[in-house]
């Protein structure tokens, strides 16, 4: 009898620590946004059998499940390139979820099921928010697979597409474990200050080429564009040097620019040329000294006549 109620006991503690386990599971769960799951996804894929509605599925429909090098996962995209021009795109507005979970995680690899093997039919991806491209990976291979962190915080429009980049053939990828979550900031620092330090009074604020490299707590790292409203000290009314602050999650950073004084030309009149003391022979001016000498000399030669006689 003992015996049977402590087994008993072992039995209920063992499954309060599964119920606890699948309880922590799940709320970890909670805290991300699946976007295969949200409703209204529009895609444009290649019309054929099993990746025509490609949400969670894999290369046969719904029997099957997402394989990337060996590891099955049951939530995401299978897509294929339309034509060896045209890529694959699938869009999901996300609008409600950006401002609490700013973070979009995905992996991205071949099909196991996909033919071309090693070396054949390498692809292209590329990650947009709002029309904006923020992510372009490098050419991918079957094997090969990319893991990512992307900021799209306040995004309102997520879309994700595959080009083709090599011979257009069955290069089925796939897009698994695509969600939203919140991840906490471990580090910020400046990766680059903007290209243009050198201003003239006048000239507007130019942050372009500043990048921060963030690391969040679980050691992925991005790279964001400095944006005009994280920077503060510029004035392009005062010349001279100036230190500029950028800020992001309460840190800050600064970098140094020289604005200069614009030049002021002098006024440019239109040249003037002398008076000529001739005036124009073709004017038929009495002042003429070709007429004077040519009357002078008819008037020597009538003298010399004269004297002759």
């Amino acid at each position: 009898m003992k015996k049977s109620i402590m087994i008993l006991v072992l039995v209920l503690i063992f499954t309060t620590m599964l119920v606890g386990t699948s309880l922590n599971l799940y709320a970890s769960t909670e805290d991300k946004v699946y976007i295969s799951d949200l409703p209204g996804i529009e895609h444009i894929l290649i019309d054929s059998p099993g990746i025509t509605d490609g949400i969670n599925k894999g290369l046969v429909g719904e029997s099957d499940t997402l394989i990337v090098n060996d590891v099955l996962y049951s939530k995401g995209f299978c897509t294929h390139p339309v034509s060896g021009d045209t890529p694959s795109e699938i869009t999901v507005n996300v609008s409600e979820y950006t401002a609490d979970k700013p973070i979009l995680h995905l992996l991205v690899g071949k099909d196991d099921g996909a033919a071309g093997g090693a070396g054949g039919h390498p692809f292209i991806y590329e990650v947009q928010a709002d029309g904006n491209s923020i992510y372009l990976s490098e050419q991918l291979e079957y094997g090969q697979q990319e893991e990512i962190f992307l900021n799209v915080a306040g995004a309102q429009e997520i879309k994700l597409l595959c080009y083709a980049a090599g011979p257009f053939a069955w290069l089925t990828v796939n897009f698994v474990d695509v969600y939203l979550c919140d991840l906490a900031i471990k580090e910020v620092s400046l990766a680059k200050a903007p290209l243009k330090v050198e201003y003239v009074t006048g000239e507007a604020l130019s942050v372009i080429g500043g990048k921060l490299k963030v690391v969040y707590e679980n050691d992925f790292e991005v790279e964001l564009d400095i944006e005009s409203s994280m920077v503060s000290g510029f004035d392009s009314s005062v010349a001279g040097e100036q230190e500029l602050t950028i800020t992001y999650e309460e840190q800050t950073f600064t970098y140094k620019v020289n604005v200069k004084a614009a030049s002021t030309a002098a006024p440019t009149t239109a040249p003037t040329t002398a008076p000529t003391t001739e005036p124009d022979d073709n004017k038929g001016g009495c002042g003429s000294s070709a007429a004077i000498a040519q009357v002078m000399l008819v008037l020597g030669a009538a003298l010399i006549i004269k004297k002759r006689k």
